[in-house]
């Protein structure tokens, strides 16, 4: 909770902008915002963002409140709104639109009990809950070990990203590894369903190598703070040395062509699962997308599963089509993981997976 400048300094840190002075850099406002009354005594009103965090807490949609500023906030910091403004325009409180428990207030709610006015204590009561909920969540973190099993980070490598760094072009970083308390993450080797040409296969299988080559440069430019885990012991052993862990996944099996030994190359770099498929049919499976020919799992796809099998080398069903789906569960010797599905039920899309899928695989 930022309270008048505390406010300011969160927006300004997070990348917003402000008035040094709004009398000289505001049109004239036309509310005092340096009151001359007690600071227990309100002296404006301030309408809240409907629908906002902050309305809901206070559950009003106008609250009076004191003032004691000539700086303001100019524009709200990316990943932040406004939620509160007076009625000249200055903004008056903003909030966190990426579900974090962030609220700035440009005036001093704290000042209020001294008047016996509790109109301000539901915020210092959301306040405590949300600090009592991120202890409870740091003791659990620290219990388990957290792992993020499909991570897309590699698609961007081409952009110039930075993985040590807070970069607002991917979801996964050093930094938001660290803030999240996220111990691991399975970063994939992501390749879009081309043609299935002989040459169109090899350059699926270069690039392939190309992107697991790019995380472990990535690894190593970083290898103060994270390291590449080949094995379950790997995962629990960098997280008592504090450090993070990044897997090595395929996705899209296209990777290895109509070539079975490739399957063993991929394992002995260290890739812990590969996608039979992605958008589209490969020389493996038929997909949940563009599928039209309803096809399953080829005879070559059988071979592959069971190569995957004997390699310790997960399979991995998501973006497999229903008849895949059951077919391999038939094949598969050992268990299967859908590591970014969703619930057919809860999101309506041919990739997500029935409640019948979800038991088949738990059982």
């Amino acid at each position: 909770l930022g309270i008048c400048r505390g406010m300011q300094v969160i927006n300004a840190a997070l990348g917003g902008t402000l008035y040094q002075d709004i009398y000289a850099q505001k049109d004239t406002p036309s509310i005092k915002h340096s009151q001359d009354l007690e600071r227990s005594f309100p002296s404006h009103k301030v309408e809240l963002a409907e629908g906002s965090l902050l309305a809901r807490i206070l559950n009003v949609k106008a609250v009076a409140v004191n003032s004691f500023h000539h700086q303001a906030v100019k524009d709200a910091a990316p990943g932040f709104r406004v939620s509160a403004t007076a009625s000249d325009g200055v903004i008056e409180a903003i909030e966190s639109t990426e579900y974090k428990s962030i609220i700035g207030v440009q005036w001093h709610p704290e000042c209020f009990i001294l008047n016996q006015d509790k109109c301000m204590m539901p915020l210092f009561g959301w306040l405590v809950r949300e600090a009592g909920s991120f202890q409870k969540a740091k003791k659990l973190h620290e219990r388990l070990l957290i792992l993020d099993t499909h991570c897309d980070t590699p698609m961007f490598f081409d952009q110039h990203i930075r993985f040590h760094a807070r970069d607002p072009k991917i979801k996964v970083d050093l930094h938001k590894m660290t803030e999240g308390r996220q111990d691991a993450t399975i970063m994939v080797a992501y390749l879009e369903q081309k043609e299935r040409t002989d040459e169109a296969l090899l350059a699926a299988t270069a690039k392939a190598d190309r992107l697991l080559n790019e995380i472990e440069e990535m690894v190593a430019m970083n290898c103060t703070a994270v390291d590449i885990a080949y094995s379950p012991n790997d995962l629990y052993r960098l997280k008592r040395e504090g450090k993070k862990a990044i897997m090595l996944g395929i996705e899209n099996g296209y990777a290895i062509g109509k070539d079975l030994s490739r399957v063993a190359h991929f394992r002995k770099r260290g890739v812990v699962y590969m996608t039979l498929c992605h958008n589209g049919n490969n020389d493996i499976c038929g997909s949940a997308r563009y599928n039209e020919e309803n096809l399953g799992v080829t005879p070559f796809g059988e071979q592959v599963i069971q190569e995957m099998n004997r390699l310790g080398m997960m399979v991995d069903l998501s973006h497999s089509g229903e008849r895949t789906f059951y077919e391999t569960l038939d094949i598969s010797s050992q268990p299967v993981v859908c590591s970014h599905s969703s619930s057919r039920a809860l999101c309506d899309h041919p990739r997500n997976l029935t409640d019948e899928q979800l038991r088949a695989i738990a059982r």
